[in-house]
């Protein structure tokens, strides 16, 4: 009977009630590290972060609660707004001895996940403004000289010159073609949605992976993610079966417990380890290799943590990369539209000089 009650508080969903955002757990964590490989316990650790972090005290001091009741870290953190792929992180290294590593390792990638979203709201704050005016200046020389623009037209002359004429074509059917963009959108953006919802989280990397521009961060992403977890468990004198095993269980990523059931069935198949994740195919070249080589081999577990470093390095300059590249794409845009604007205000005049 009192087992029963026991399991029912234990089972019983968490709730804390606000999210935090990317600095706020990306400095929690970073502080949750140090504290740890400083000898703290995880509850000594805790309690000295409700002073440092005031905002949030209320809810660290539920997550004290929480564990003491018999609660898992991982599941207090996924409340607060930790995504699934570093609770799942978490909740392994909770199980053998890699909690610090893992919490610094957390931390550091958040850092810089940070920065890249500021680096992005700076590429595009600029192109966002810009376009913002332009589509209101195009707004307001409709609204306000389409009929006289269109009296001093003359369109026979216009139709003489395709680009010309498509553009004020366009111009003067704009409300329509803006409604016609916006409904497609909305259908694709929901027909893409309801697919994507469909396919379980492994289909949905192995579909991004082959994806033109974002396949090659993805693929170095998730090698990134199981090469770290690798040496994690190899270090603490673990075999790569046992994580397998562990990463079954309940407190792991949906992809973490897909990937081990894939492991396992090529396992049984008679396929060594290597070939299991070669099969699998999300992960880099150079990853298999590696865990190829670490069967014959030692020290597998420090090749593995600096393939990884390598892994997040090139992950991230890769993304840096593409966000670099996102501002001049969208000025050209901006720019044609202004091009547009000025033609179409022109128009009077170049029929007038194509009639002569």
């Amino acid at each position: 009977m009192h087992w029963d009650i026991l399991l029912k508080k234990l089972t019983k969903p968490i709730k804390l009630s606000k999210k935090w955002n990317i600095d706020i757990q990306a400095r929690f964590m970073l502080q949750l590290s140090h504290l740890l490989q400083e000898g703290f316990s995880l509850d000594e650790s805790l309690k000295f972060l409700e002073y440092l972090f005031d905002a949030q005290k209320s809810q660290i001091e539920q997550m004290r609660k929480l564990l003491s009741e018999g609660h898992r870290f991982d599941q207090c953190l996924r409340e607060v707004g930790f995504s699934e792929t570093h609770t799942s992180q978490i909740y392994l290294s909770m199980q053998f001895g890699s909690f610090e590593t893992a919490c610094d390792s957390i931390g550091d990638f958040l850092i810089r996940k940070l920065k890249q979203k500021k680096k992005m709201h700076q590429t595009m704050i600029y192109p966002a403004f810009l376009f913002i005016f332009v589509i209101g200046m195009i707004l307001c020389i409709r609204v306000l000289l389409l009929d006289q623009l269109g009296s001093m037209i003359q369109e026979e002359q216009l139709k003489q010159s395709g680009f010309l004429y498509w553009i004020w074509l366009g111009f003067q059917n704009l409300p329509q073609i803006s409604l016609v963009i916006l409904g497609v959108g909305m259908i694709l953006s929901f027909l893409i949605y309801s697919f994507w919802k469909q396919k379980d989280s492994y289909r949905q990397f192995l579909s991004l992976i082959h994806f033109p521009i974002v396949g090659k961060s993805v693929q170095q992403y998730v090698t990134f993610l199981y090469a770290r977890e690798f040496s994690y468990f190899l270090g603490n004198g673990q075999s790569l079966l046992t994580m397998v095993a562990e990463m079954k269980k309940e407190g792991t990523s949906n992809l973490s417990k897909i990937l081990a059931e894939k492991i396992e069935q090529e396992l049984v198949r008679g396929e060594s380890f290597s070939g299991a994740l070669k099969k699998i195919g999300l992960f880099r070249k150079e990853f298999i290799w590696l865990v190829l080589e670490g069967e014959k081999t030692r020290q597998l577990d420090v090749q593995l943590k600096v393939y990884a470093d390598q892994m997040l390095e090139e992950f991230s300059k890769g993304v840096e990369k593409k966000i670099k590249w996102i501002q001049p794409i969208l000025l050209m845009g901006i720019g044609f539209l202004i091009v547009s604007m000025y033609l179409i205000l022109l128009l009077p005049t170049l029929t007038m000089i194509g009639g002569n």
